[in-house]
């Protein structure tokens, strides 16, 4: 029997027919769930009961041997997975329930749909993207945060005055600068936070990270890519304020330390991304993100 494990966070109550849809779906094949997390509550609000879900509250508890892990909601509920799935290698599957779901694998149509995609999945006719992570360290107590990020790292000011900001990769030094915040991005999250501060879109599968400033004071600092076997370090001034910056891996935040140096490598694990056919990085582009969409390249007869 497949061991699969189900996690969501927040659906809106308007998808509740296709969530009872996909469960009901799930539980006609030899499979045993795993409910993880808030999707307990969820499942009570939308009145389905299940006899074969077992409940996990905490990602200790998940099975080591599960097999599959179904994350129902849109890209932030994605990148929570990780919080969830760790290091243990287990294939992840985006079940779109929001809104863009640029990195999740099924978008779900209505509560008829038909469910074809489950079958692909449980058979196993998938192919596995593996997406490297980002492993920070900070050299001063914080407060518990999950230290891996599949998107990005940052750190943000919350005080009005800009922070100053130096960077290290490996043992070279860069001039310090003074902005909003500094993001540090994989490929993965090349089209979230990264794209929206001016950085450059990447293909996943390429070995770099992206270093933007956010709102830099500066006109000749721009994004910078390196090598994703690059050690970078990064450190504040103390003007930036002793608890008025936040460090950020994903969307998981804490306060960041004052003068605390802030260490970001390649994970020793990737995150193992479940993609079904027809589902491509450049078609997605094209369909979600609009990219070089313009009316001008369309026409029509009068």
């Amino acid at each position: 029997m497949k061991k699969v494990a189900l996690y969501g966070k927040k659906i809106d109550r308007s998808w509740y027919p296709r969530l009872r849809s996909l469960v009901e779906a799930l539980s006609g094949y030899d499979v045993e769930l795993f409910c993880c997390g808030e999707l307990v509550a969820i499942f009570a609000e939308a009145g389905l009961a299940c006899d074969a879900l077992n409940d996990v509250p905490t990602p200790d508890q998940l099975p080591s041997d599960t097999e599959l892990f179904l994350a129902l909601g849109g890209d932030g509920t994605f990148l929570s997975s990780l919080t969830w799935v760790r290091d243990r290698g287990i294939p992840v599957a985006g079940i779109n329930f929001g809104h863009l779901g640029f990195l999740t694998t099924v978008q779900i149509a209505d509560a008829a749909d038909d469910h074809a995609w489950i079958r692909d999945l449980l058979a196993g006719n998938y192919r596995i993207d593996e997406r490297f992570l980002l492993q920070l360290q900070v050299d001063a107590p914080i407060d518990p945060l999950y230290p891996f990020a599949l998107n990005e790292v940052s750190l943000q000011r919350f005080r009005p005055q800009m922070m100053e900001i130096a960077l290290t990769i490996d043992d070279a030094e860069l001039p310090p600068f003074q902005a909003d915040g500094l993001l540090i991005s994989t490929s993965t999250g090349s089209t979230a936070y990264s794209l929206s501060v001016g950085g450059p879109i990447l293909m996943p599968g390429t070995g770099a990270i992206i270093l933007s400033p956010v709102a830099p004071h500066n006109l000749n600092v721009r994004p910078l890519i390196v090598p994703n076997d690059s050690r970078i370090q990064v450190r504040l001034s103390s003007r930036s304020g002793a608890g008025e910056v936040a460090l950020t891996a994903d969307n998981r935040s804490v306060p960041y330390p004052d003068e605390a140096v802030l260490c970001v490598t390649r994970a020793p694990f990737p995150l193992r991304r479940v993609a079904l056919s027809g589902d491509a990085f450049i078609p997605a582009l094209r369909e979600k993100l609009f990219w070089g969409m313009d009316r001008r390249n369309y026409h029509t007869e009068d």
